[in-house]
């Protein structure tokens, strides 16, 4: 992307009410451009009066003007010049005010609209999209970038453009008052600016693509850090984490010192052009046999200049500042614009999608994207309605593959999914009849009520729902008679007051909660000691023959009690049967549960 697509892509992202008000907003900028000239070019009457009084006799102009006014006598005059030329420097002031009002508004409307629009387009995403991004690089886009955004691309554009506007009009007035000394020092500017400009441009994109990838780094380090500090502390490594992120955060400050000093080199030289300038225009008012009128010509060049050097340096400064950061707009434009196809939440659909016999995978292949060989291949399977299914196998063997496919979470390369003989058209409805408990199971620092019913407003949350699936998890029991408070106790970071099992029969509960007809258990006990899994199977055992069950396990005690077993080994199907099938029918299952009964 180049600077000039800048402008392109900003406005893309506005919504149409942000268009309507960016346009207000230049409509502003040009009636402030016009009261800027308009003050500027009042000056010269004022000045040429306070240095000679007599030339509103001498100048035809000054003598149309002071008839004009109807003024009694000089003093009048001047004092209604000197009051013209205040009214309009207040009213310069008051219109950049109500500029800045305007942007400020638009700046914050399309921060809020973007974030939000971000993070819903992140959430719509298909599920393996997120199998390739960091959720620290994820969280920064969200939280960081999008400010950065706004802040340094659509206001730091917004500034440009005023700056521009007003220099351009006092560039015409001086043009007006005097061509030769105007386009002599408007040139000077162009080349040097243009010059040191072309020689910084390509190393400050340089540094800005650099330093978006270290950001990213030091995003990464702090999540790990702090997701990790149980294993830190107890490995000693805290300060690996400490000292990775270090690096990170050196080099991220370096090239910010680097940049801030690339763009100082121009102000620098600004200055001593600015003043260059002027000290030119009094040597050129003075040789130049133009003495008459000079102080007066001398002092509008000296005000314009004065106004004109810091918004020249201003405008080099931002456009520095959008090559740096240009790696930013163009990784939150493709987020922005790629998701564009998918909508920014998923609405519950209006009735789920029931099963009533059975759910079948017919020749069923999948393949991870940038992957080489295939995690599941060619199976074939009857999942009966009501029945425990258990999927067993080595790790890598496909399980959770498998499971995900069932649940419409991934799409198979070739092959179907039925659901009661219908291919699985409409993965929302079905999943909305799906609940899943993970190996680790998400707890926000809020009530026991609001984890189970995740998501829902408290005036949508049904009691007798959450009581029923706290029943089923076996977990009611404990709520209301050790914790304080009940279904409101607030269970703290990550579920800080429970014990391991706890914390699962919550994610069976709130599994449980929608009433789903298929229950997917993804080594939902395996962090668990034996006597707190054998508690929590027992819990999930009472569902049998209600829900329908899949269950990914390493331990066989897990699923020795299931229907069916399904055994993976490197994506196939190997044997399906009830564990004692199994076990006198499959060598290879032999051998996978000999080494596990003696451990």
């Amino acid at each position: 992307m180049t600077l000039t697509r800048v402008p392109r892509c900003l406005y893309d992202l506005l919504s149409a009410p942000e268009r309507l008000l960016a346009w207000r907003l230049l409509v502003l900028m040009l009636l402030t451009s016009v009261v800027e000239l308009t003050g500027l070019l009042s000056i010269l009457p004022l000045v040429t009066l306070a240095a000679d009084p007599e030339q509103v006799r001498t100048q035809a102009w000054l003598e149309s003007l002071y008839r004009w006014t109807g003024a009694s006598d000089f003093q009048t005059f001047f004092l209604l010049l000197a009051g013209f030329f205040v009214l309009l420097f207040v009213a310069s002031h008051a219109a950049h005010a109500v500029t800045s009002w305007y942007r400020l508004q638009l700046s914050f409307q399309v921060r809020h609209r973007l974030t939000v629009l971000l993070l819903g387009r992140y959430l719509a995403k298909p599920y393996v999209w997120f199998l390739r991004r960091n959720s620290a690089e994820l969280m920064k886009a969200v939280l960081g970038d999008v400010d950065r955004l706004v802040n340094d691309f659509l206001m730091l554009l917004l500034s440009m453009l005023t700056r521009g506007l007003t220099t351009a009009a006092v560039c015409l007035g001086l043009l007006w008052l005097d061509p030769v000394l105007s386009l002599a020092t408007l040139a000077a500017f162009t080349v040097l600016y243009g010059e040191i400009y072309r020689r910084i441009r390509r190393r400050m994109r340089e540094l800005g693509a650099v330093h978006h990838d270290v950001n990213n780094l030091r995003f990464k380090a702090v999540a790990e850090g702090l997701a990790s500090v149980q294993e830190g502390r107890m490995l000693f490594r805290r300060h690996h984490f400490v000292e990775n992120y270090e690096r990170h955060s050196w080099r991220s400050s370096l090239l910010i010192a680097r940049y801030h000093l690339l763009n100082e080199i121009p102000h620098r030289l600004g200055q001593i052009l600015g003043i260059t300038s002027i000290i030119g225009a009094l040597a050129y008012f003075t040789t130049a046999g133009r003495s008459e009128g000079a102080i007066a010509l001398v002092g509008v060049f000296i005000m314009g200049l004065w106004r004109i050097v810091p918004e020249l340096q201003s405008l080099f400064k931002d456009s520095s500042r959008l090559s740096f950061d240009l790696p930013v707009l163009e990784s939150l434009y493709s987020d922005l614009t790629q998701a564009a196809r998918f909508p920014t939440s998923l609405p519950e659909p209006e009735e789920r999608l029931e099963l009533r016999r059975s759910i079948e995978l017919a020749s069923v292949s999948f393949t991870y994207p940038d992957a080489l060989v295939p995690a599941i291949r060619d199976l074939t399977v009857t999942i009966p309605r009501g029945s425990a299914v258990g999927l067993v196998g080595l790790t890598g063997a496909g399980k959770t593959t498998l499971a995900d496919l069932v649940g419409g979470f991934l799409t198979p390369q070739s092959g179907e999914i039925r659901v009661d003989g219908v291919p699985l058209e409409s993965p929302l409805r079905w999943q909305h009849n799906i609940g899943y408990v993970p190996q680790s199971v998400y707890l926000s620092d809020d009530t026991v009520r609001r984890n189970i019913a995740l998501g829902l407003p408290d005036h949508l949350i049904d009691e007798v729902a959450l009581v029923r699936a706290a029943r089923l998890a076996r977990i009611h029991d404990f709520v209301v008679g050790e914790l304080p408070g009940g279904y409101d106790a607030v269970l703290g970071e990550r579920g800080v007051c429970l014990s391991g099992g706890q914390r699962q029969r919550i994610g069976i509960a709130r599994a449980l909660y929608h009433d789903p007809e298929l229950l997917v258990l993804d080594e939902a006990t395996s962090s668990l000691d034996n006597w707190t899994e054998r508690s929590v199977m027992r819990a999930i055992r009472e569902l049998s023959g209600r829900k329908t069950m899949l269950i990914i396990a390493h331990r066989l005690s897990t699923v020795q009690n299931c229907d069916q077993l399904l055994f993976l080994d490197g994506g196939r199907l190997e044997a399906a049967g009830s564990y004692s099938e199994l076990l006198a029918g499959s060598p290879t299952f032999r051998q996978f549960v000999q080494p596990r009964e003696s451990a």
